[in-house]
């Protein structure tokens, strides 16, 4: 349940996870089913307003289409159907009942276990007073489907309507602060190749620095690493977003992959929240793989995503923009970026340096004309221009040293008390060392804090990479909901407090620069930092216990019995260590699952792909074997084992026996084009050139137009294989001129059509020289 929650949390609309909902067998709060959809009669229009609208009162949640109703059959939907309809279409529908309050997320989705697409719909948690249709419903017979004023929650697996007086105060208690509105920020696909940041505001000067990347990020630099260093709040992101989206607009690269780590981001008005990604090296593949049409690979060992992401890499001019490289742990991100195949550039922000061998580009302060502008442009955004003279803005000028962030505490300062009068009491005396000066302005702005907003930035500290809500708050503190209320209301004014709208509510959270400024202040009482710390782990515990406790309840409504549903939980636990790098806790799981029960194939295909991406290869085929023998009657969803299997096989180059397991997935799945390719690849390889172009021909046939990344490999492979069977060269080169036609890199193709025509050439020479 957990993961569907942080997926609603991050606003996830993916195939992955319409493969996850599909496969949960049962519905919930968290999601419902349906088998169709249809959009033209006005009960459907109603209904689907209704249900999106009871979701939205509650957690958030997704409506997956395509999936009956009671028996979970997955069917697909007809893929004209599901493309008929758009995301406009049903935010129109839903917005005639309720208005402007929010909007779905709709997409068309692919899964392994069906072959026809699913629709999935994501439905935003709500960040404030719940929604009520403002209109009634259609009639049907005697009935009204609803009326004006009803609210609809999701309750258990089903949509209705809240009655009771304990329902209403439930859905309407909430707190009085008033959340901002905040700015889309998700990095996205904006189009084929290109996953670009947030938009990024105007910058205010920064023109040298500007100039600095762009000639770092040249390709004669010998560097193929740009970095682009400093403090926190000096605004990395901000530059770098700038020049990723410059460099789009002049098409400087063929592909740009950009991936961040941040989970709030400074702008030049305000803090924004984002949706953390880069995490490890899957965030970095899996975004890759995402961008270049490639989305169904992302099921594959990480391994096999890793080589993949490098072979697409290999045959583009890109760029990989990594954001906020500081807070990544994992090493295979760095190793890749030391391995980086050429002609591909990266470009990366972050307050350490990385030391992965790279061009560095420090930055510094605003200059003093720029810093002015800066705080003309928020003191007019949030109206304060008549507050201010040229005095207290130099003023502020000076006290922050330029750095955004401190000029962003300090307006909003002025924005708190409604006066500049804070400025003389403010230290005038800036530190000369720049890493001294964000700590100078921290101590500025927390002396002018009440003791209660005081007392409530120290426990932040607590924990700084979860948000808390106002309720831990008040636990912390030992206040009631008005004190508390007040001190964080206090805390967002002075821009020190980001509010975070959650599937469970309104949390708080502040920069980790200002955690750690928070943290110096609350150890210096340590009797009451260890109070306040010992308050903390009650919670968690207490929190802890609860989800436990639900899980266990989850766990009865699906699988065949309790020793199955606990190996596989197990399992699940095992891979996430496995991912983590901790092998020896995972080993030790996963023979915890296998005692449990040792007949779910399950258990034994996850264990494969683990020791597969952990480079225990020999190990992963012991696991496959064991999970194809309790595979008694195989079916297009099993084909998943075979292909892992056969495509482990075929990075080692052991072509025949790759061969015998790719057999067996295209006689579960024959209309994987994927599988042909490797299919064909390995039978190349061993010399049956015959059968890998009747192979390669049936891959291209059913790719056709809907993948054109994937077209141009698989033409580009199968002239290869012409080419090394000698035949037919002619068609080699039709096949080529076919494969530049399309998106991407021709570099591969340049190469080998001068190798065909060499060989042609050889071949009449031969042939007069016969004669």
């Amino acid at each position: 349940m957990e993961i569907i929650r942080q997926a609603i949390r991050n606003g996830r609309v993916d195939d992955s996870l319409a493969n996850e909902l599909a496969t949960r067998k049962f519905e919930c709060e968290l999601w419902d089913y349906k088998e169709k959809i249809d959009l033209t009669s006005s009960e459907a229009k109603a209904e689907i307003a209704r249900d999106c609208a009871a979701f939205h009162n509650k957690e958030g949640g997704y409506i997956l289409i395509g999936v009956k109703d009671k028996t979970w059959d997955i069917t697909g939907v007809d893929e004209t159907i599901l493309t008929s309809i758009t995301q406009t279409h049903i935010n129109d529908i839903i917005r005639s009942y309720i208005g402007e309050r929010f909007g779905i997320i709709y997409r068309v989705c692919r899964i392994p276990l069906c072959r026809k697409p699913l629709g999935l719909i994501y439905v935003p948690p709500r960040t404030g007073r719940p929604v009520i249709m403002k209109k009634n419903g259609p009639q049907i017979g005697r009935d009204i489907m609803f009326r004006q004023g009803d609210i609809f929650i999701r309750s258990a697996d089903s949509t209705c309507r809240a009655t009771t007086d304990s329902h209403i105060e439930a859905i309407w208690g909430e707190t009085a602060v008033s959340l901002p509105k905040v700015e889309p920020s998700n990095w996205n696909v904006v189009e084929y190749g290109f996953r670009l940041p947030p938009k990024p505001e105007p910058l205010i000067g920064r023109d040298r620095d500007r100039e600095t990347v762009f000639q770092s990020l040249d390709s004669r630099n010998r560097w193929w690493i740009s970095s682009i260093e400093g403090l926190g709040g000096v605004g990395k992101t901000a530059l770098a977003s700038e020049i990723v989206w410059e460099l789009y607009r002049e098409k400087r690269f063929e592909t740009i992959i950009s991936v961040s780590a941040k989970n709030r981001e400074l702008s030049e008005n305000r803090i924004l929240p984002l949706k953390p990604e880069l995490i490890g090296i899957d965030s970095v593949v899996d975004a890759i793989l995402e961008a270049t049409g490639f989305k169904e690979d992302l099921c594959s060992p990480i391994q096999v995503r890793i080589e993949m992401a490098k072979q697409l890499l290999e045959s583009t001019e890109s760029l990989l923009f990594l954001d906020n490289l500081e807070t990544v742990d994992d090493p295979r991100v760095f190793d890749f970026l030391k391995n980086l195949p050429q002609p591909t550039r990266a470009l990366v922000t972050s307050r350490r340096q990385p030391e992965t061998g790279e061009d560095r580009i420090r930055l510094t302060g605003l200059a003093q004309t720029d810093s002015v502008k800066l705080v003309h442009r928020l003191l007019e955004t949030w109206n304060l221009l008549q507050l201010a003279d040229e005095e207290s803005i130099n003023s502020i000028v000076r006290t922050s040293g330029g750095l955004p962030l401190a000029i962003l505490w300090l307006v909003g300062q002025v924005r708190l008390q409604q006066s500049t009068s804070f400025i003389s009491q403010l230290n005038k005396e800036v530190p000369i060392v720049p890493e001294q000066i964000l700590e100078f302005s921290f101590r500025n702005m927390f002396n002018l804090l009440s003791e209660d907003q005081k007392l409530i930035l120290k426990l932040s500290a607590l924990s700084p990479q979860e948000p808390l809500s106002i309720e831990h708050y008040m636990h912390l503190a030992e206040w009631d909901r008005d004190r508390t209320n007040k001190a964080l209301n206090g805390l967002i004014q002075s821009s020190l407090f980001l509010t975070n709208a959650t599937s469970s509510g309104i949390t708080y959270s502040v920069l980790p620069i200002t955690a750690s400024f928070a943290f110096s202040e609350l150890v210096k009482n340590r009797d009451y930092e260890s109070a306040v710390r010992a308050r903390y782990r009650e919670m968690q515990f207490r929190q802890q216990d609860a989800k436990a406790i639900v899980d266990y309840l989850q766990s009865l409504f699906h699988g065949k019995d309790e020793a199955e549903q606990l190996a596989v939980g197990l399992a699940k636990a095992a891979a996430e260590e496995y991912s983590a790098g901790n092998y020896d806790k995972g080993r030790s799981l996963f023979d915890q699952a296998e005692s449990y029960y040792d007949k779910s194939p399950y258990v034994f295909y996850t264990r494969a792909t683990s020791e597969l991406n952990a480079g225990n290869s020999a190990q992963a085929y012991v696991y496959f074997e064991r999970a194809t023998k309790l595979i008694l009657k195989p079916t297009a969803k099993d084909a998943v084992v075979w292909k892992m299997w056969g495509q482990a096989l075929k990075q080692e180059g052991d072509w025949q026996r790759a061969i015998e397991k790719l057999s067996i997935a295209l006689s579960l799945n024959e209309n994987d084009p994927y599988i042909l390719h490797m299919m064909a690849f390995c039978q190349s390889k061993i010399g049956q050139y015959s059968g890998a172009d009747r192979t390669y021909s049936k891959a291209l046939q059913i790719i056709g137009d809907s993948n054109p990344r994937q077209r141009k490999l698989t033409l580009t492979a199968m002239a290869q294989n012409i080419y090394q069977w000698g035949e037919n060269l002619e068609r080699a080169i039709n096949l080529i001129n076919e494969a530049e036609r399309l998106p991407g890199s021709n570099k591969r193709t340049i190469k080998l059509y001068d190798s065909i025509e060499k060989l042609i050439a050889e071949k009449k020479t031969m042939a007069k020289r016969v004669k």
